[in-house]
This record gives C-alpha cells, structure tokens and sequence, in this order.
C-alpha cells in the first residue's frame, strides 16, 4: 500500500482523546479529552498552546469528561461540553506562547451530558446536543439562552449550524430556511430554524426566539454518529452505526419536509463501479428494523442470516456477469474487513438415514 508521512503527533493528553476541531484558517486545533481538558495546538510546530479545565467542575455525575469542543469564527474563544451537562466559553486569544486559559461564560445546564457542541458562522449564536434528548441555542456573549430544541427520541449526538443561514447559495437562489441540523441516536436528522420573533433583531436585544422543525430526514437504520454540511450549504453528510454514509440534498428535504436516501443509479455515463458484499447480525438488523419500522428487501434478507462463507463467491459472480453483459476491466484488487463469524459447518447424518428418506419419498411407477 501507499505510505504515508506523519507530519505532527499531538502530546500532552493523558486520557482517550475524544475530539478534534481546525480554527477557521487551519493555525489551530482543538482538542477534548476523557483526562477532563480541552486544549489548543500550533498546526506548524505542534505545540500545545493552552490547556482548559475547570477545576470547581462537579463531579456529581462522575468524572467531568470533555466530549466536544468548538472554535469561534474568529478563533478567539472555544466552546466546551461535557459529562457534566455544562457548557463553558473559554478565553482562547492566544499567542505562541502557552497560555492560561480564562472562563468567560458558563451556559445553562443539561439534564444529562452535554455529547456535542457548535458554533455559528456569524459569531453570535452557539449550541449544544445532550443526552437528554434536548439541544439549546445560546447568545455567544452572554451564554443567554435563545431556544430549546425538543423532538428527536434518542440521545441527540450531533449539532451543526448551517453555513449560508440568511444568505444566498453560490447559484443565485435564496437558502433554504435552515439555522441548524441535528442527529439522533433515533437514526433521523432534524433541520431546525431558529429566528427571534421579531426580524433582524440581534440575540442581545432580548427578544423571543422561536425554534421549528422544518424537515425530518430518514434513511439510516441504527445510531447516527455525525453530520457535516459542505462549505456551500448546498449538501449534508451523515454517518451511522449502519456502517452508511448518506449525502442529502438540503434545499429538497427542506421543500418536501421530509428526506429518503437518493438511491443508487447506473446509467450511460457511470464508468467506475464498487461492488460490497458483506453479512450483518441477524439479530441487530431485526430488532432495529423493527424499532424504527424500516422494513427493505436489504432488511429482510440480512435478518434471515444470509451465508458468511458465500461472501466472496457472490462478489465474484456479480463481477463476472457485469463483465459477461456490459464488458469492462476488472481491477483484482479486494479489500476484505474484519472475519467471519463462524467457520466452515458440517452435518454428520447415518446412511441409513438417507436411504430411509430416499426411498420414502421415491415415486413408485
């Protein structure tokens, strides 16, 4: 395989490292740990350029783990969450030298922890994702909260603010109404507009906000575990237990209220194709299946243990009829992940079983 080069290794943490975040820019990442620190590095020298751990943090729901962090637009703060349920604005104006790091605001508590945090494009606005089902929206200068965000029937697990709130996409057209999108242990994404009842009113003006829900998405069938939208707004990427990544069109599910998967399609101009054979846990497919009401051809089949063993054999004779029907050149390179869940199975059975059976269903003439 290709080798390739190591340019930094972050040293400092003294625990699993539980988040990564760039700077708008790239000059700094920002890192969260289960040692209870979120910290900032240099991304020329690797240097660890402040470290944030609240020391009067409680510990009533155990160790205060980070689990998210989250720069501003302009890199001068950082958002943290965590075990605790607390979200806290760090003082993060910070230079080459290491740096001591200051509380500037702590934000409303959680029932539960605090799994994900996020910032908005304009400065003002910052979120967090919790265990308890729940998201709130927050002023980012004074930590006061805006809206909460209720629907989702899992542990909500990731929060992103949408990139061209309020503005145009690159093609002309007005974007869609979209202030933020969440995931769901609950296997949907939700898109939310969050606006103040009283247009163009700045958070600090103290006026009302109100939160809705203008788009339900569904597609995966187990936990989702994060989501991303690109640098235009135009798609949203999320990434499940299911071992799938779906690619959504934003502005459509916006217009329907609603989203399936876009499905698969070969046509005249598709020149390279994958073919994935693999076997899932019966009893995993089933139950999720069942739990969420999604019921496919996929579903069915994987539910009713399909052969490990077959795996290869049935990537290959897809292969080959392709190659027989369309032409084309095979690439013999296979990659095969993890092993099989049994081994080979063999029945022991008395030939005088077989002859009992044989002749008892022979047809006499």
């Amino acid at each position: 395989g290709r080798d390739y080069k190591n340019i930094l290794t972050l040293k400092g943490h003294t625990s699993w490292v539980s988040s990564v975040v760039f700077s708008n820019g790239g000059h700094y990442l920002g890192t969260g740990s289960y040692d209870e620190t979120a910290r900032v590095w240099s991304c020329t020298s690797g240097k660890e350029l402040a470290m944030f751990h609240d020391a009067e943090v409680s510990h009533d729901r155990g160790k205060p783990f980070v689990y998210d962090v989250a720069f501003s637009y302009d890199a001068k703060r950082l958002l943290v969450g965590g075990r605790d349920g607390v979200g806290r604005i760090w003082d993060c104006n910070i230079e080459d030298t290491f740096y001591v790091a200051k509380l500037l605001v702590t934000l409303e508590t959680h029932a539960s922890a605090v799994l994900a945090v996020a910032w908005s494009a304009d400065g003002k606005r910052i979120a967090t994702a919790s265990k308890d089902r729940t998201c709130k929206v927050y002023s980012a200068k004074s930590g006061r909260i805006l809206s909460v965000l209720q629907g989702h029937e899992g542990q909500v697990t990731s929060i992103k603010f949408y990139p061209a709130d309020g503005r145009r996409m690159p093609d002309g057209r007005l974007a869609p109404p979209v202030s933020l999108a969440t995931a769901s242990r609950d296997a949907t994404i939700r898109f939310w507009r969050v606006a103040p009842e009283t247009r163009g009113l700045d958070p600090e003006e103290g006026s009302k906000w109100n939160a809705t829900c203008g788009a339900i998405l569904r597609g995966h069938v187990d936990r989702i575990s994060g989501i991303a939208f690109d640098a235009t707004g135009a798609s949203l990427v999320s990434a499940g237990f299911d071992r799938k990544a779906i690619v959504w069109d934003v502005q459509q599910s916006c217009r329907l209220g609603t989203a399936e998967p876009p499905e698969p399609s070969l046509d005249d101009a598709t020149v390279d194709v994958v073919l994935e054979s693999a076997w899932f846990q019966p009893g995993n497919v089933r139950a999720t299946s069942r739990k969420l009401g999604l019921h496919s051809d996929s579903s069915q089949r994987f539910s009713r243990n399909v052969d490990p063993e077959n795996l290869s054999y049935a990537a290959e004779r897809a292969a080959s009829l392709i190659l027989e029907l369309a032409g084309g050149e095979l690439i013999p390179e296979c990659v095969s992940v993890g092993s099989s869940p049994r081994g080979e199975r063999s029945i022991e059975i008395q030939k005088s079983f077989v002859e009992k059976i044989y002749f008892r269903r022979r047809p006499i003439f």
